[in-house]
């Protein structure tokens, strides 16, 4: 029902998948910060204030499996956690100290908000998104002179803290949630528990219980197979036969295998030595090492014309995927291929030719395993035939570069965006109910100054209230930044307000309109601030849900990320993860 979107202007903004509404949008990762500098003259210290001002870039964003609230992770170091569909700031989590590269949900029952974090700074964490005050588990890796196989004095590596000398670039849960692993410049993953009992003393590090150690670049994606089986058991489709549930039964069992990619022009699938591997190193090792292969030659002149030299052409790997059934393992090339490799024995069955620039889009189809799409920065999305290796559609978005996209959960829809802003929809209906989205859709107060305190909340600086509760009832503008005139404008409002339960009235302040960021500069211009009390009290807010407790089972055999495959813990190895914490009920009233 909703589309969430993040982009280098600092916004999450939620939109409506019927109409083709924006619903919300998200202000917060704008920060300027005031540093405090020691100088030191004639051996007497002085203190300097230093302002600067730090773009909140979106680097990625995160849905929880109960579709409660996304996350937005930003170059700011900050991750934000909004509700959906209002966009009401939940939390604000804060602890790195680089920038945030990724960020994922858990999908164990259970946790469904607990979120796992990857950052420049060498570490991830793993935050339970509803409370901003509550500290994160973090993850660090071994120190470098650990022997491998050795957990070495706990105490000691406690309180003797390695620097770190690389960035975690990517981060993936299983499918279960037990285990979850990360790529890094280093050119190694590592695999960690995701889970840790009550009963584990907190102030014990959390290192990785395997390195994978094969790749001569950055690890820049990783994957475990399985992710997309596991969504698409809950419902029976008449799409699919008995022999495709059948298989995606059987290949269910594998879904602890993990596939790394690189710039290094190579992909790894990395496999679980057993199904019950206690050891502490060494519990996955490389099955099959897919090398990219070179693209097919040009035609050759003919004998005794002019000889040419040809430049290498870069084959290193964007991104990586599983297939629906696990079958095949889809790789976005650098040279503009997509390569499909056979997950059983490695051999390369499509190099599948059709973009002209490089792709950093892939997906796959949710319930139907032989579809997969792509697109690229030739502005083109291919729908493919994996199994036959050939375009079953293509669709020309224009000639701006296509930077993200994704099927919708019952694959009737694709969502585009591109490097200038534009979103698409692609579906298979007539898109009558989006007849009336116009083309610009931004509020009146989406580029407005903010003003944040030392726990990271911000106030919109114009009317003083929280950026939420000024943008219920905000103006829709074009890109100029002014309003739609009437009766489009209260036709969009109350859908758009409808569609959250709330009624729409006219703000009763004048707002100054137009431009009022200067993109080449970063400066606003000076806007009179309004003195609140002029301002109409705005309806209550309903809840649009409740954030149910978490639940978690965990046995007392934490170390196996098997755990989650078997369901045979009793009842008496049950227990909650992080304590009275994770059992205590939320509700949005608490929030306010």
């Amino acid at each position: 029902r909703f589309v969430i979107t993040g982009s280098d202007d600092r916004l999450v903004k939620i939109w409506a998948m019927e109409t083709a509404f924006c619903l919300a949008s998200c202000r917060g990762h704008e920060v300027s910060l005031l540093i405090a500098m020691q100088h030191f003259k004639y051996s007497q210290p002085f203190t300097k204030l230093h302002r600067f001002q730090i773009k909140g870039d979106i680097t990625d964003l995160a849905v929880s499996s109960n579709n409660a609230v996304v996350a937005s992770s930003a170059n700011d170091f900050v991750i934000r956690v909004w509700r959906i569909p209002d966009g009401m700031p939940i939390s604000v989590l804060k602890g790195h100290t680089g920038v945030v590269t990724a960020i994922a949900f858990s999908p164990r029952p259970g946790a469904a908000f607990q979120l796992l974090s990857s950052s420049d700074d060498g570490t991830c964490r793993i935050w339970d998104a509803r409370y901003s005050q509550q500290p994160p588990r973090i993850y660090t890796p071994k120190p470098p002179d650990a022997a491998p196989g050795k957990s070495g004095d706990a105490s000691s590596s406690a309180v003797q803290v390695q620097p770190i000398n690389h960035q975690i670039l990517c981060c993936a849960f299983n499918a279960n949630g037990t285990v979850f692993v990360t790529g890094s410049s280093d050119t190694f993953a590592r695999v960690w528990n995701a889970c840790k009992s009550s009963s584990e003393e907190n102030d014990q590090p959390n290192h990785e219980m395997d390195v994978l150690s094969g790749h001569e670049n950055d690890v820049n994606y990783v994957q475990f197979s399985g992710c997309v089986v596991s969504r698409s058991f809950s419902s029976e489709g008449s799409h699919t036969t008995k022999e495709e549930n059948n298989l995606k039964l059987r290949n269910s069992w594998f879904t602890h295998n993990i596939v790394t990619c690189s710039r290094d022009g190579s992909a790894i699938i990395w496999v679980p030595r057993s199904r019950r591997s206690h050891g502490k190193i060494g519990r996955w090792t490389r099955a099959y090492h897919l090398k990219v292969p070179p693209p097919p030659m040009a035609p050759q002149l003919i004998r005794g014309g002019p000889r040419q030299r040809h430049q290498p052409t870069p084959r290193g790997v964007n991104m990586i995927v599983w297939s629906l059934d696990n079958r095949f393992v889809l790789a976005a090339i650098m040279d503009c291929r997509i390569c499909v490799w056979n997950a059983s024995d490695g051999s390369l069955v499509h190099s599948l030719i059709g973009h002209k620039e490089s792709t950093f889009v892939l997906d796959v189809h949710p319930f139907n395993p032989r579809i997969a799409m792509s697109a690229g920065y030739d502005g083109m999305t291919i729908i493919w035939d994996i199994w036959e290796g050939k375009p079953v559609q293509i669709y020309e978005t224009g000639h701006f570069k296509l930077v993200d996209g994704k099927f919708s959960p019952d694959g009737t829809s694709l969502i585009l965006t591109d490097e200038i802003g534009q979103i698409f929809f692609i579906g298979t209906g007539q898109g009558e109910s989006q007849k009336d989205a116009k083309y610009d859709q931004f509020f009146l107060g989406d580029y407005r100054p903010l003003t944040q305190d030392t726990n990271g909340n911000v106030i919109d600086q114009e009317t003083q209230l929280p950026p939420y509760r000024r943008n219920i009832q905000d103006l829709l503008c074009d890109s100029g930044m002014m309003p739609y005139p009437e009766p489009f404008q209260s036709m969009y409002q109350k859908r758009r307000l409808g569609t959250m339960g709330i009624e729409w009235r006219p703000p009763s302040v004048d707002f100054a309109v137009g431009p009022t960021y200067n993109a080449t500069t970063g400066e606003y211009q000076i806007i009179p601030v309004i003195d609140p009390d002029r301002w109409e009290p705005l309806p209550e807010i309903p809840d649009f849900f409740e954030l149910e407790p978490e639940i978690e089972v965990i046995s007392d055999d934490t170390d196996s990320e098997y755990n989650g495959m078997d369901d045979k813990s009793s009842e008496g190895e049950q227990e909650n993860l992080s304590g009275d914490s994770s059992g205590a009920s939320y509700s949005s009233a608490e929030i306010d």
